[in-house]
């Protein structure tokens, strides 16, 4: 639980504690690194969806799936295997590729707080 904490901090997110892995890990064992990595990003995702999946109950509301109009030229297929639409990135994907903050002095719970709209399961 402590390494799915740092994620959710904006300074480090996975690149730290990918980094953080690497440096800790047995360089002989090189296993031992990924299985950690792995078993963080399955855990932070399994967490997330448990947290959606309660935020939808209480809210009572549906997921939708937006249908991308068809456009000449081939645009619908291009955006499509482009991946230039983001509704179908879960928010903890979002969060995790934007880029770090790296403010000396932030205030973790004033970010949560200022952001909590753009991450309401989060």
């Amino acid at each position: 639980m402590l390494l799915i904490i740092v994620v959710f901090e904006p300074r480090y997110k996975m690149s730290y504690m990918n980094w953080t892995t690497d440096q800790f890990s047995d360089p002989e064992k090189t296993n031992d690194g990924w299985a950690l990595k792995s078993k963080l990003g399955i855990s932070s995702n399994l967490l997330f969806n448990e947290y959606k999946s309660q935020n939808r109950a209480k809210n009572g509301t549906q997921q939708t799936y937006v249908e991308i109009p068809s456009y000449p030229y081939g645009r619908n297929k291009f955006v499509k295997t482009t991946g230039l639409t983001s509704s179908n990135k879960s928010k903890l994907q979002k969060y995790l590729e934007e880029e770090l903050d790296t403010s000396a002095n932030l205030n973790i719970l004033d970010w949560w707080k200022i952001n909590s709209c753009r991450f309401p399961i989060l």
